[in-house]
């Protein structure tokens, strides 16, 4: 078995490692998925962008503070 093969492994048994990937792929579907399928092929500057930033902003502070979990 190899160094990488034994990582593999020590990080499927380790709860704070599944716990961070759970977090980090709940992130991706609830703020940068929706982000991203939003701004892609527009053709503005960042700083246009600056209300659908305020947007994604006002979401995240409504989920920390209401989770539905």
């Amino acid at each position: 078995m190899t160094n990488m093969e034994k990582n593999m492994k020590a990080a499927l048994h380790c709860v704070p490692t599944l716990t961070e990937l759970a977090v980090l792929g709940l992130f991706g579907q609830a703020i940068s998925h929706p982000y991203m399928h939003q701004i892609w092929g527009e053709n503005m500057n960042m700083l246009d962008q600056g209300p659908l930033h305020m947007e994604v902003q006002q979401h995240m502070e409504k989920s920390l503070k209401h989770p539905v979990f």
